[in-house]
């Protein structure tokens, strides 16, 4: 009869202790911010990411003249505003330690938007590079930061006082 009690108490006692973890109705500390999980992405279009891999493997393993040819198979792509060709161009970037693969690399490390235009959907990198100046919250002025160096969004900047965005005149983009 004593191990009857035994046993029934240690059951008792387990189920008890059981209890005692669960997390109480709002696990949610004392004065924590609430903060708005970003969007989701939707997935890349088969050709899209078909893209996004030969770049990765160009900025892996590739060069100038690889990047170059990719490029020259999307006639509306410009590489720069000099009138060069994107060979001759991405070569003189190389040539001044500027290096082209290294900048694909970073780009695509950021997430993507999309922005719907005349021509279909254009598959943008990196993410912030469509905010407005009111829309540049804490994690794009991060991410902006890690992409041009430090100080590049602070209140006051010639980036505010001018009403302009962070908007570049020409945005990597993939056009689905």
């Amino acid at each position: 009869m004593r191990g009857v009690w035994r046993r029934s108490f240690i059951l008792v006692a387990a189920a008890l202790m059981l209890a005692a973890c669960d997390p109480p109705p709002d696990a949610t500390p004392q004065g924590a911010a609430v903060v708005e999980p970003p969007p989701q992405a939707e997935p890349m279009p088969d050709a899209v990411a078909a893209t996004v891999q030969r770049l990765r493997q160009i900025a892996d393993n590739g060069g100038y003249r690889d990047l170059a040819s990719l490029a020259e198979q999307a006639p509306d792509f410009r590489s720069n505003a000099a009138g060069l060709d994107h060979a001759e161009y991405w070569n003189l970037k190389m040539r001044t330690g500027d290096f082209p693969m290294v900048h694909i690399e970073k780009l695509l490390s950021y997430p993507f938007t999309v922005e719907e235009s005349s021509q279909g959907r254009i598959y943008i990198w990196p993410w912030m590079a469509m905010l407005k100046p009111g829309e540049i919250n804490g994690a794009a002025a991060r991410d902006i930061d890690r992409l041009l160096g430090p100080g590049q969004v602070e209140e006051g900047a010639p980036l505010f006082e001018q009403e302009r965005s962070f908007q570049v005149r020409s945005r990597p983009g993939i056009l689905a």
